[in-house]
């Protein structure tokens, strides 16, 4: 039988022990690394590859303890999934519910969504650099007659997607939070709710 609420078991746990957690995303993201070099061909082997894999392994789970205790994912320790599940609900809506507790967690959510700043400009501008970049790769690759890299198209996937699904989704995120901002704390005093944009 799954557990409905595993997410939210997950966070709620991961922020009792930010530190084991961290440690356990680096190694998952050392070992994902560490297999990808594995299965491509190389003439300098694997062994060089591992340092780079550690390193990438111990910044990503610095930047997942720092997400857990001060980021989207922070919220109390004693916080009932439950209750977490349904302020996720009530932030998606824009609309605060019944129960009180409910509507503290997601106003507490929405804050930390609107204190964050909003992707602009630089953004959009940053992903079109990579997606000519990467398209650059792959039709060099194909006048020169050689092996089109993988990283090519995934590249260039990733920078449309997110250029055309990403900051659409930000946005509409960021609304939906100010909405109910809003309508729990009657205009959000104290709160700039404008969009930071860079």
């Amino acid at each position: 039988m799954s557990d409905h609420l595993l997410a939210e078991r997950l966070q709620v746990a991961a922020n009792r022990h930010a530190g084991r957690f961290g440690v356990a995303f680096g190694a998952c993201v050392v070992l994902v690394l560490t297999s990808l070099a594995a299965l491509v061909p190389s003439s300098v082997g694997l062994w060089p590859w591992v340092p780079l894999t550690v390193l990438i392994g111990l910044a990503g789970g610095a930047v997942f303890v720092m997400i857990v205790r001060d980021g989207g994912l922070a919220v109390p320790p004693e916080t009932d999934p439950a209750r977490l599940r349904a302020a996720r609900r009530a932030l998606r809506r824009g609309e605060p519910g019944g129960d009180p507790e409910v509507n503290r967690l997601a106003v507490e959510k929405a804050q930390k969504v609107l204190q964050q700043r909003a992707p602009g400009r630089w953004f959009v501008a940053v992903n079109t650099v990579g997606l000519v970049a990467t398209t650059a790769a792959i039709g060099w690759s194909l006048l020169s007659s050689q092996t089109e890299p993988l990283f090519g198209p995934a590249g260039a996937a990733f920078c449309c997607l997110l250029n055309l699904v990403q900051l659409p989704l930000t946005t509409r995120k960021r609304r939906r939070a100010r909405w109910i901002v809003e309508a729990c704390e009657g205009g959000a005093e104290g709160l700039d709710t404008r969009d930071h944009r860079g």
